[in-house]
């Protein structure tokens, strides 16, 4: 399970890690893309968003979770 290389601990990692870390790398790319091109209008659109209540928040939250669930279910059937 664990390997010594160089002194420390490496964890021998399978297909579905390696797959795990690629789409929490893609997804930290695309969240971070916002802030980088433009932090003062990220800034701009949360000021925005902090009135609204948080009903309408969770039915987009709700709305993106289904949508991705789909075309994951689309790409992997």
């Amino acid at each position: 399970m664990f390997a010594k290389f160089a002194g420390s601990a490496v964890y021998e990692k399978g297909p579905e890690v390696d797959f795990l870390i690629t789409v929490v790398g893609v997804v930290m790319i695309v969240e971070g893309i916002p802030w980088f091109l433009s932090p003062g209008g990220y800034k701009r659109l949360l000021l925005q968003v902090l009135p609204l209540r948080d009903t309408p928040l969770r039915l987009f939250g709700l709305s993106c979770m289904l949508c991705g669930l789909f075309l994951v279910y689309l790409v992997k059937g």
